[in-house]
């Protein structure tokens, strides 16, 4: 798909280009329109706003402990199937909740312990670290208190 979306992306780059000229004043538009085609050539092939909108959930919300409850596999427009996972975690009042997400380690198993990312006054928005694209560093030394 996104092959097909840079082919797209070049031929009208090219009519653009042939139907206007290239002067100066087009030739601003043409490296936009070029830009933006691109752009959003990367991002189907590589999503990225998704990533980051876990991320502020990565950094300031509650951790706790879930379990894998359920595995799948679905059609992922970039890169064949994807590992799909349900989890289970209950939050700091010890109310149940479910969350699902991509698992980019493609290891996991069910039963499989996964640390949950969850906001406290909403656990409904939740990520398990196994289905983010970003890594946790913990000092040497120090433990992950959970």
């Amino acid at each position: 798909m996104a092959v097909a979306l840079l082919i797209v992306a070049i031929v009208v780059w090219t009519a653009y280009e042939a139907l206007l000229g290239s002067r100066d004043e087009e030739a601003v538009g043409s490296v936009v329109l070029f830009a933006l085609i691109f752009y959003l050539t990367i991002e189907v092939r590589f999503p990225i706003a998704p990533a980051f909108s876990k991320l502020r959930l990565l950094r300031l919300a509650e951790v706790t402990v879930g379990r894998v409850v359920c595995l799948g596999k679905t059609m992922g427009m970039a890169h064949g199937s994807e590992s799909v996972i349900s989890y289970a975690f209950l939050d700091g009042a010890g109310r149940a909740f479910i969350g699902q997400g991509i698992d980019y380690t493609d290891s996991l198993m069910e039963g499989a312990p996964i640390v949950i990312f969850y906001e406290a006054l909403d656990p409904t928005l939740n990520v398990a670290l196994e289905c983010s694209r970003f890594m946790i560093k913990v000092p040497k030394g120090s433990l992950l208190k959970v």
